[in-house]
């Protein structure tokens, strides 16, 4: 799945939930699949992954007896896709005093980059959201293409060695070149959670160029697409500099990389948080 030519809505959602899918029933979905094109799929991509986030923290996913049930149909009325998130058995819901990265996100990502809506519920059982998408942004998926949900349950319990590279990952200073600004503030979100504080944000191999020569750097994140730029003349400076980088992508091929960094780990947009904590200590590492 290409965030840059689009992808199918069950696949995101297997991406996004399987670390979160602690029984076999904890998570139900319902739906015909649809196909995105690369806008509408990263904008779902950010908001998924928070949703999902937000559910294992403080929702329906932290408990052993909480279910998860994401349903969706198609609105004539409004020519619209809605998709219902509805959780349940999970701790006592109550609606959040301040706005936080994840809020923000919800009330403006959806409307500012495809027109459509976010409502959000707050009831004493779980959260309620519904994501209305236009139907331009949408394809039903003919009933060839289309595969029967399915999702690995997965062990709750962080592993002893992965909390031990987290900690490693806590004191690294991180370096983001990622052109659109969602998808940077998701990795900076990413890494927030796993305690990182060096944090650096660059839209541009200009900026980025800045940034090495002025900050101390452990490891970065480099966008492959970075519109006009190259954003290899960054990776080639940070090779210098002897700073381990990861590659990413919402393109298939890597006929853009040359050999001298074929070593570089390349990572599909949309990816979980999980394979980008991965990669990054792999190459700290």
């Amino acid at each position: 799945m290409s965030a840059n030519s689009g992808g199918y809505l069950y696949a995101l959602l297997e991406a996004e939930l399987t670390p979160y899918s602690i029984r076999p029933d904890a998570i139900t979905v319902t739906g015909p699949d649809l196909w995105m094109p690369g806008k509408a799929l990263s904008v779902m991509t950010l908001l998924f992954h928070e949703l999902a986030t937000n559910a294992a923290k403080y929702g329906s996913l932290s408990c052993e007896r909480g279910h998860l049930a994401i349903s969706w149909k198609f609105n004539e009325a409004h020519q619209t896709w809605d998709i219902l998130w509805k959780e349940s058995g999970g701790p006592t819901v109550s609606e959040p005093t301040h706005l936080g990265f994840g809020s923000m996100l919800l009330s403006r990502a959806l409307t500012h980059e495809l027109g459509g809506m976010a409502e959000r519920t707050f009831c004493p059982e779980g959260v309620n959201i519904r994501l209305s998408v236009p139907a331009r942004f949408v394809n039903e998926a003919p009933e060839l293409n289309r595969k029967p949900w399915s999702l690995t349950c997965h062990n709750s319990h962080v592993p002893a060695e992965d909390q031990k590279r987290d900690i490693d990952l806590r004191n690294a200073h991180v370096l983001i070149v990622e052109d659109q600004m969602l998808i940077a503030m998701e990795i900076e979100d990413i890494l927030a959670d796993h305690g990182v504080t060096g944090i650096c944000t660059a839209a541009t191999a200009s900026e980025a160029k800045k940034l090495i020569l002025s900050s101390t750097l452990h490891v970065a994140v480099l966008d492959i697409n970075l519109g006009e730029e190259n954003v290899l003349e960054v990776a080639a400076i940070l090779r210098k500099k002897s700073v381990p980088f990861i590659f990413t992508t919402g393109y298939t091929g890597h006929d853009m990389i040359p050999a001298e960094f074929s070593d570089v780990p390349v990572i599909h947009k949309p990816y979980t948080a999980s394979v980008l904590i991965r990669n990054l200590q792999a190459v700290l590492a």
